[in-house]
């Protein structure tokens, strides 16, 4: 099977330095990781909407005879001066957050991303007219004259929570999601990482439910264990300033989506209900959209704030120590497509307390304690259980290596391989007229 692999996500992280990676790269990556060793597909890649990022994330990777080069002279000498220009405008230096960014790098980058995809329409039409798969890893799909008529279209969506709610999100984000919406349509196959995420998929793009097909994620077992080192759970304390007591972790983009401030709130009123003394709370993560939010529930904290501990990003290899060292794990977002922190969590031996929407009840299963993300009460209560009950936390901790051994990446990438089977036997869909048709957007929370 001639399966095309789109790497724009891949390839933006690696054009504009986002050295932070999320939730929706890890998917990414990993599903590229396992398609490349599957030997019914012949896989080869692309990256319609950062042709340039591609380039530079497949030649570090080693892949660079998978995604086809330019194939005029002209293209070939425009994209050797690509990296020039790209180091003039300084394209690759990181942003912090969702921070607005000036209007000269604004206006450059808009420039550069028409420029930088010049060389390469004529070299995907050719790759791409001999392919029986197309799968775009998150960017809209390309309009289908650009697609041609041969292959399946496939999208993975890890949620639609901006169409849901768009109050949750900045309106670069929410735009972004509704570009995705619209280029759905008949003939386009779904590839939802939960069963929540496939309802909400249904619902919002009006698409049946034998299109859409479900890839559970997993936590990298490399990545994510527990840390029997001592020496190594001492170390990540020191740096991070954590010191010797206990302590309760999350990890997350710090935007109003997590729903940290009701964490900070439930680690305060347990605190001083229980006048605990020995008990911090660490969040780990880079700063997000309206971190306003945050910053006031950490004042509010009062005297307890240097208690709460903020480490910014935290590389992957100190992850694991970071999780085994916790007391528990708390995870209070309002909506999750998936939930990967509470599964590397429960696969590095901790506790897990999460909320009871959306996906995290279909990932955690009777493995954590869930609880409403608005119920103040029922967190701190949690919250207190974890602390004050040893057992329970020795049979949270089995339940959940018991739970995270059911997921795996090579499980994923299976169900993906058998969707595009599926999808070969079945005839091609005529897309609609109009590729807005099955659009719907909330515009109320909801």
């Amino acid at each position: 099977m001639e399966v095309v692999y789109d790497i724009a996500y891949l390839g933006a992280a690696a054009e504009y330095g986002g050295g932070c990676e999320t939730g929706v790269g890890r998917v990414c990556r990993n599903l590229l990781s396992g398609l490349q060793d599957r030997p019914e597909l012949s896989l080869t890649l692309s990256s319609f909407e950062h042709p340039y990022g591609g380039r530079i994330y497949a030649r570090d990777h080693g892949l660079d005879r998978r995604l086809p080069a330019p194939s005029s002279a002209a293209a070939a000498a425009l994209n050797w001066m690509l990296p020039a220009l790209h180091r003039r405008w300084q394209l690759g230096k990181p942003e912090i957050g969702h921070a607005p960014l000036p209007w000269k790098k604004r206006f450059r980058r808009g420039i550069w991303h028409r420029l930088a995809r010049l060389p390469f329409p004529a070299t995907n039409r050719r790759q791409l007219a001999a392919a029986d798969i197309f799968h775009s890893s998150h960017y809209p799909l390309p309009i289908s004259p650009a697609i041609g008529p041969r292959p399946r279209r496939f999208l993975t969506i890890c949620d639609v929570i901006p169409l849901l709610r768009p109050d949750l999100f900045a309106e670069g984000i929410n735009r972004f999601f509704r570009r995705i919406a619209a280029s759905v349509d008949a003939a386009t196959w779904i590839i939802a990482i939960s069963e929540s995420t496939k309802r909400d998929v249904c619902s919002q793009l009006g698409l049946p439910a034998e299109q859409v097909f479900v890839a559970p994620l997993a936590a990298e077992e490399t990545i994510f264990h527990p840390c029997p080192d001592p020496a190594q759970l001492v170390a990540v304390r020191r740096r991070y300033g954590i010191g010797d007591s206990p302590y309760l972790l999350s990890l997350c983009t710090l935007e109003p989506r997590k729903n940290l401030t009701s964490l900070v709130r439930a680690f305060c009123y347990l605190v001083r209900q229980e006048r605990i003394e020995d008990l911090s709370l660490v969040l780990i993560g880079a700063p997000g959209w309206m971190p306003e939010r945050l910053e006031a529930a950490l004042e509010a904290a009062g005297e307890l704030r240097p208690r709460i501990l903020l480490t910014g990003y935290v590389p992957d290899h100190e992850l694991s120590p970071l999780y085994s060292g916790a007391l528990a794990f708390a995870y209070l977002s309002e909506y999750e497509g998936f939930g990967l922190p509470p599964l590397e969590a429960m696969q590095c031996g901790v506790p897990v307390i999460t909320s009871s929407t959306s996906s995290l009840p279909e990932v955690v299963g009777d493995a954590g304690l869930l609880c409403p993300p608005e119920d103040l009460s029922a967190q701190t209560d949690a919250l207190r259980r974890i602390y004050r009950e040893p057992e329970l936390r020795a049979e949270m901790i089995r339940r959940g290596l018991v739970r995270a051994a059911g997921f795996s990446w090579d499980r994923c990438v299976s169900c993906v391989v058998d969707a595009y089977t599926a999808s070969m036997r079945q005839p091609r869909a005529t897309p609609p007229q109009h590729r807005h048709e099955n659009l719907r957007v909330s515009t109320q929370p909801q």
